[in-house]
């Protein structure tokens, strides 16, 4: 009963991060591709990056609302989903106006992969006190990956003007 009680924690969890990130994402302008390359995109590239990445997260939203939340590893295989998203976003060079704007959103990426990485390893786990270590450290993630993303948007949004 534990265990389903902490996946079931665990995807809530996640969705509430997944949401809000997707939240902040979604305000940025509509693309129309996500092309990433070793050189610097171009701004209209780099905001089509950012779109992909909020719509990427969004289907991958509706995927974790109709999870069983008993399956501990349909679980940790939508969690693994939500990784490929950021670590692509991360590896984006975005053109010189947008170079503060991307370091702040792949600092709150970092955070968020931390974040499914704790959530994973922490499936299954029965020590109470190992538990509460990672609720902490869950929280603490949630809110650096929080506080970056939207600090990333902010700079984003300032840098389009």
């Amino acid at each position: 009963m534990k265990h389903n009680k902490w996946t079931a924690r665990l995807l809530g969890l996640l969705l509430v991060g997944m949401m809000a990130f997707s939240l902040t994402a979604c305000s940025q302008d509509e693309g129309t591709d996500g092309n990433t390359t070793a050189e610097a995109l171009t701004e209209e590239e780099y905001q089509d990056a950012v779109t992909k990445l909020s719509e990427d997260f969004t289907a991958l939203q509706t995927e974790a609302a109709n999870i069983d939340t008993t399956d501990a590893d349909a679980a940790a295989e939508l969690l693994e989903g939500f990784k490929a998203p950021l670590e692509e976003f991360m590896a984006v060079v975005p053109p010189e106006i947008y170079s503060d704007a991307h370091a702040k959103l792949s600092s709150g990426s970092q955070a968020m992969i931390d974040y499914i990485d704790l959530l994973i390893s922490m499936a299954g786990e029965t020590d109470q006190a190992k538990l509460e270590e990672a609720s902490t450290q869950i929280l603490e993630l949630v809110e650096t990956a929080m506080t970056d993303l939207s600090e990333g948007v902010s700079l984003l949004s300032a840098a389009a003007e």
